[in-house]
């Protein structure tokens, strides 16, 4: 995750493209302006919206990252679960929390 985390902030992948970080599959990604965010496939509970109430991970170019940045998904104020390091856990299904 750290490699594909580097690259896309490098500017040597291109977020859109990307369908597997390790054993997740991305339905989503992108760069944003604090880091580099990506949304699991497949655990969303909505059929016609895979990302909505899905879960993923941000990787902070900062520590800690701004809480309440709107970049790292769809809805403001989208709780932060720290992993390890600059690594974070989002969930949609939290937002407005």
């Amino acid at each position: 995750m750290d490699n594909v985390a580097h690259d896309v902030m490098a500017g040597k992948r291109d977020p859109s493209e990307i369908r597997w970080i390790g054993i997740y599959p991305v339905v989503e990604a992108w760069k944003s302006d604090n880091g580099f965010v990506f949304y699991v496939n497949g655990t969303s509970t909505y059929g016609w919206n895979t990302s909505f109430d899905a879960w993923g991970f941000l990787y902070s170019a900062t520590n800690p990252p701004n809480p309440k940045a709107t970049d790292y998904g769809y809805c403001e104020n989208v709780p932060l679960h720290h992993l390890t390091g600059r690594w974070y856990k989002l969930e949609m299904a939290e937002c407005g929390a």
